[in-house]
């Protein structure tokens, strides 16, 4: 079978071709068979799908299908071919193509965000070569030098090591989350009875409470330059709370629940935080609402959905004017569920970090496989299948399916979001407890982290132990603008580290202790755009705005 898999890269044209040739084009191409290496490239995206076709390809993975594959879907929708895609409209995310007998998949989906070289790195490949300059014109007629084909090369030969590992110990689904989800069904007994798929309705009522990590900002420390900042981590969270924490199993229970039972309640109520609290509510899917913004007070009558460990969680933090019409779905409940699971993938990971046995491979999938099965518990049963399609202006965008197109999807079935739900909500109380037993020194959290002014108290600390706290460092100067937008700096003014959820590495390495504030603009930014042809990738600037939970707060921005 893995005769036929192989692996591929795109060189695609850059704006300087785009402003003259008003569209961008593969101009060099390179193809790996994943179990005998040999190469292929060629020069123009014709020659690369009669090579395909020539060799009987019947898989070939792209690292970043989005964006080689849309030069692909142009040059079928302009050649008139046929094709099928999976591709997520809610997040534009590019699962599959499938074009006469030959399915393309994602390796980016197997290996997440990681690029090429960290992949090189996990399986043990030399360094990437220094990438040759493709910012410049390129003509139609032009034959690319032997370094800019070795350098396209190497990608699709670190990618066909990578892939071929993959396939060795059987990792042959689209994703890796759902590698690990297989992995988990296979290992643990009774697992349909333990975790049933739940009907559409009671997914629907359920999915409100499913939230992400808490991150949260004091407004007091927002922009302000903080002397010695302590920030400590606890080791692997998730799998903490899937190993040891109660949690919901089994079908559900439309009846309050009985003692020792977890459950979800909806309900409707008014609310105000207390005194020194750290807020832990918000509203989603509320126009009047921000649903980024953690809420001191209800500002009226509002209904929540709740886990149980959230709604306990609300009671220590609010003071609650009322509630009433409350309507609970409650489970069966216990801890362990996954222990026999996870103590196995942390054992292979121990030993893949041993000197004499390390595996950054191993380490790598064992991270990944003991923090995902969550959130495949948690998908979302309702995608929305987006087609690709050329508009008016001659570029892809995409059409929602027609109700025939419908028919041909699979019947949409719903995992357990109760469990992930409830795995999530005890993640965000272990995170607020920690952070409320240092509420007079607290910072900043951010899901499985905590930020203070002085040395942690009320925690329990270990350097390794599940479901312990670590000390990750004390930094003699700090600047927090928002949530997950900070920087940490030695007592010379010189950057430790900077976390901003939408800088690249680019970006980072032009911030100083000077211009970390919001109005800077900073080079190092690249965006893609959809034009004809497939994707652009252009070189842009970076400007450090206002978070938006902080906007209309505060008159100093």
């Amino acid at each position: 079978m893995l005769e036929n898999i192989y692996t591929a890269d795109f060189e695609t044209t850059t704006r300087q071709n785009y402003l003259i040739d008003g569209e961008v084009r593969v101009w060099l191409w390179s193809l790996v068979n994943i179990s005998t290496k040999e190469k292929y490239y060629g020069y123009t995206i014709h020659d690369f799908f009669k090579t395909v076709l020539r060799l009987h390809c019947k898989m070939i993975y792209f690292h970043n299908l989005a964006f080689d594959g849309s030069f692909m879907v142009y040059y079928w929708l302009t050649h008139g071919e046929k094709f099928d895609s999976l591709i997520d409209g809610k997040m534009n995310l590019w699962y599959q193509l499938k074009w006469r007998g030959i399915e393309f998949r994602d390796s980016l989906k197997k290996f997440p965000e990681s690029g090429v070289e960290d992949v090189a790195n996990f399986i043990g490949k030399p360094g990437k070569y220094i990438k040759p300059d493709f910012n410049r014109y390129l003509p139609w007629d032009y034959i690319p030098s032997l370094e800019e084909i070795e350098y396209c090369i190497q990608d699709s030969s670190i990618m066909s090591d990578a892939m071929e590992r993959e396939y060795s110990v059987g990792h042959n689904r689209l994703t890796l989350s759902s590698d690990a989800f297989k992995d988990l069904k296979n290992s643990i007994p009774h697992f349909d009875f333990l975790f049933p798929h739940l009907s559409l309705g009671c997914d629907s009522e359920i999915r409100p409470s499913y939230k992400g990590g808490i991150v949260y900002l004091q407004p007091m420390y927002k922009s302000q330059i903080i002397e010695d900042c302590y920030v400590y981590d606890i080791n692997s969270m998730y799998t903490h709370v899937m190993r040891n924490c109660m949690l919901p199993y089994g079908a559900p229970f439309y009846r309050e629940p009985e003692k020792n039972e977890y459950y979800f309640v909806s309900f409707r109520t008014e609310f105000y935080l207390k005194d020194k609290k750290i807020p832990t509510i918000q509203i989603k899917r509320n126009a009047a609402y921000d649903p980024k913004q953690y809420l001191d007070e209800s500002y009226g009558e509002v209904k929540l959905t709740l886990s149980k460990t959230d709604y306990e969680l609300f009671k220590q933090q609010y003071d609650v004017e009322y509630e009433y019409d409350h309507e609970y779905i409650s489970f069966n409940q216990r801890t362990g569920i996954l222990a026999d699971y996870l103590d196995r993938i942390m054992e292979i990971k121990v030993k893949a970090s041993l000197p004499e046995s390390r595996d950054e491979y191993l380490r790598f999938i064992a991270k990944r496989y003991m923090n995902s099965p969550y959130g495949k518990f948690g998908m979302d049963p309702n995608k929305e299948n987006v087609i690709p399609m050329l508009n008016p202006k001659g570029f892809i965008s995409m059409r929602d399916q027609t109700e025939d197109e419908k028919k041909n999807n699979r019947e949409p079935k719903a995992n357990h979001v109760a469990f992930a739900s409830a795995i999530t909500s005890h993640a965000r109380a272990i995170t607020v407890n920690a952070a409320q037993q240092n509420y007079d020194n607290f910072i900043y959290c951010d899901t499985d982290s905590i930020h203070l002014t002085k040395p942690a108290k009320g925690i329990e600390m270990h350097k390794t132990e599940l479901g312990k706290w670590d000390f990750e460092g004390q930094f003699p100067l700090a600047k927090y603008l928002g949530t997950k937008l900070y920087a940490h700096f030695d007592e010379n003014k010189n950057v430790i580290e900077v976390k901003g959820a939408s800088m690249t590495p680019d970006v980072k390495k032009h911030i100083t202790y000077d211009n970390f504030k919001f109005g800077t603009i900073l080079p190092g930014k690249r965006m893609k755009r959809m034009v004809p042809g497939g994707y652009l990738i252009e070189e842009t600037t970076h400007e450090i705005s206002l978070p938006k939970e902080f906007e209309g707060l505060f008159n100093d921005v």
